[in-house]
């Protein structure tokens, strides 16, 4: 009706702006209250939510906010009212105004629990990838996360922990039902860095391409003269680009190739060049047909891109010359062929082995040349020489 009077008996609470300062004071019969000793700073004052609950009561003006001066002689602050109001009736009430809350997402370099992890996709917004985790934990009734891509700016929505691979298997099988065809499994060991060889064959996917537009082309129409070659996916590290590759001659018996592409800083896998738009479409079919459902077909001049290929680095000097010299002395020694090469990166000269066609071959000399002499530190390279892989670690390293 208007009318104002003394309310006693309520909890104050006060609060920093600008420091942490935290207390609840209660005022006195007539309404009054003070507190003493409070640091200059900005602060808010408000009755306690439970008690206005209990009342039944809000605070129509919201918490007040008041400075205590830095003064010589303290600052005095008077005439600070703070006035509630019973709730108005039920029909009366104001839709409350919800503010929109950012996604909760998971720093890249959390530690992943051990288990099977099942991934749906990758977004380049956060937004984006928010709604697909809704959706997924809809479908599925388990809670879905979003974590920062390791590599690049884009948001990866999983669920991990899975203990057992046949719930994982139902899971996986629910949300390619319900349109999440780029969902996959891996097989996590409790390390930061899944490793590679846990993939399960049956259902390999990338962790990248997901977020490709719909209209993005299966498969592209060769021009005049060129020809036609299969790209699996794109792939943020170079042994999961491996891991693929190993598993796309297990199902086509062919080659398949690495290539890095700088733009995107991504492995990409893909196969031979076929001048036949049918083998073409042949090798897709039989592809996604074992699992990578977003392989594609691109075209090209001969003789198609250019794959990486591997070296094995013995050692590096300061001069030409030394170098020179330390080849010289153990030209016989090593069953391969060697030669002297400057290296960007280091601006030394190292002493390297001809390049091969992929890991596994490279790796085989390599372990020959560990076991000679005084090359235990003998590492592998790509050629040319990649920024993002200075060094490829294979088994035993």
């Amino acid at each position: 009706n208007g009318e104002k009077r003394s309310q006693g008996g309520l909890r104050l609470i006060v609060t920093g702006i600008d420091n942490d300062y935290q207390e609840t004071i209660r005022n006195f019969s007539d309404g009054s209250f003070y507190s003493m000793d409070m640091p200059p700073g900005r602060y808010t004052i408000e009755v306690d939510p439970a008690q206005l609950g209990f009342l039944s009561a809000h605070m129509p003006e919201g918490p007040r906010v008041f400075e205590v001066r830095a003064l010589a002689d303290g600052d005095f602050i008077e005439d600070l009212s703070i006035i509630i109001e019973p709730l108005p009736d039920v029909e009366e009430v104001p839709e409350p105004i919800v503010a929109e809350v950012p996604p909760s997402i998971t720093p890249a370099d959390t530690l992943m629990p051990a288990g099977y992890y099942l991934q749906i996709g990758v977004f380049p917004k956060a937004i984006m990838a928010e709604e697909s985790r809704k959706k997924a934990s809809d479908i599925t009734g388990r809670p879905f996360q979003i974590r920062e891509h390791d590599r690049l700016d884009l948001y990866v929505v999983f669920t991990g922990g899975i203990v057992d691979v046949g719930e994982a298997r139902d899971l996986h099988a629910s949300l390619v039902d319900k349109g999440f065809h780029g969902a996959f499994i891996r097989k996590h060991t409790g390390r930061r860095m899944l490793d590679p060889d846990a993939l399960l064959t049956d259902i390999i996917r990338s962790d990248v391409p997901t977020y490709l537009p719909k209209e993005h082309l299966v498969f592209e129409e060769a021009a005049i003269g060129d020809q036609y070659y299969v790209v699996l996916n794109l792939f943020s590290t170079i042994y999961r680009a491996e891991t693929a590759r190993k598993l796309a001659i297990q199902s086509m018996d062919a080659a398949f190739f690495i290539r890095y592409c700088e733009e995107e800083r991504l492995f990409e896998v893909f196969s031979h060049m076929m001048e036949d738009a049918q083998e073409a479409s042949s090798y897709l079919a039989h592809l996604m047909k074992d699992g990578f459902l977003v392989a594609r077909v691109h075209s090209g001049p001969m003789p198609g891109p250019e794959p990486m290929r591997y070296q094995i680095q013995l050692a590096s000097h300061h001069t030409e010359n030394q170098a020179k010299e330390h080849l010289e002395s153990i030209r016989e020694t090593i069953p391969v062929s060697l030669a002297v090469e400057y290296d960007d990166f280091t601006g030394r000269y190292a002493l390297r082995t001809e390049s091969y066609p992929t890991i596994p071959e490279a790796s085989k000399v390599l372990h020959k040349i560990r076991g000679i002499g005084d090359f235990s530190t003998a590492f592998i390279i790509s050629s040319p020489r990649i920024a993002a892989i200075p060094i490829i670690h294979v088994s035993g390293d």
